[in-house]
């Protein structure tokens, strides 16, 4: 592996057990909050750690970088990747409450629909209404959220699939895609390699492509639609707010989008749930 593609704390971890002691101290006060780096300057970390400035210089330039801006400079890059760990600070901006909880919540909200176009809604509507097969897929943390916007449409759109499913792999579902298909794929970070791979594939297809992601994924020519949510959160892990109000807004239009056939797919449901008295009644 190349030592550029090296993180910031793998670094660490490979040298700290034969580094000098003043460094092996530097670098463990770094391993409590490594995404605090971004913020110091050399003399404000060395006086934190109760070390030296040229032992910072030392441990930096022992790491692999030129400096200790460089060092700044690649933890500030692997913030923008969502890393709980580098996003974890010591001096958080406010108090563990539910009403700075709930003053997150909504500014992730704001900051989402504000984004938002009901033009990129009606195509993602009609795009999934229409589609022969809507495939729907989501790695990680992401494949919740896949999940459970396939099982409410499902309930009035019955031609959607999750994928990949337990024991699958992505291509055996890849082969099967086709021009009037509709892929949605839930993509907030941190993203797999496979996500790419896989809007390639659906691109070059000629199917329709729906992305829904987090707040920094960059531009891109590979989907039809991209829905970036506001993913900020008040400490270390991300905010998906933002994410299950995108869905419930989609899921919603989709609804009344099947008119007449959806509600009578509802209909046979209700029914289905009667004849199996499989849910409770309170």
């Amino acid at each position: 592996m190349p030592s550029s593609s090296i993180s910031f704390v793998k670094r660490i971890l490979n040298a700290i057990n034969d580094l000098p002691d003043a460094e092996r101290r530097l670098a463990e006060f770094i391993l409590d909050f490594p995404g605090d780096l971004a913020s110091y300057e050399a003399r404000e970390l060395a006086g934190y750690a109760g070390v030296s400035n040229a032992t910072v210089s030392r441990l930096v330039r022992r790491l692999g970088y030129s400096d200790f801006s460089a060092a700044r400079h690649s933890v500030r890059s692997e913030k923008t990747l969502g890393s709980p760990l580098m996003l974890d600070a010591k001096q958080r901006d406010q108090p563990d409450t539910i009403a700075a909880g709930l003053a997150y919540s909504h500014a992730s909200l704001d900051a989402t629909f504000a984004a938002l176009s009901d033009q990129a809604l009606n195509d993602v509507v009609q795009w999934i209404s229409r589609a022969r097969m809507v495939w729907i897929a989501g790695y990680r943390s992401n494949q919740a959220f896949a999940a459970y916007f396939r099982w409410q449409i499902y309930q009035f759109l019955p031609l959607c699939q999750l994928i990949p499913g337990p024991g699958e792999t992505i291509a055996e579902h890849m082969a099967h895609f086709e021009k009037d298909d509709c892929l949605v794929v839930f993509g907030v970070r941190r993203r797999v390699r496979q996500v790419d791979l896989l809007l390639e594939h659906a691109r070059q297809t000629g199917m329709k492509t729906v992305l829904i992601t987090d707040h920094l994924y960059g531009e891109t020519k590979t989907v039809n639609r991209v829905l970036r949510c506001d993913t900020k959160g008040p400490g270390a892990l991300d905010s998906h707010v933002a994410v299950a109000a995108v869905c419930s807004l989609l899921i919603t239009r989709l609804f009344h989008a099947s008119g007449a056939h959806g509600r009578r797919r509802l209909v046979a449901m209700e029914a289905a749930h009667e004849q199996a008295d499989e849910l409770a009644q309170n």
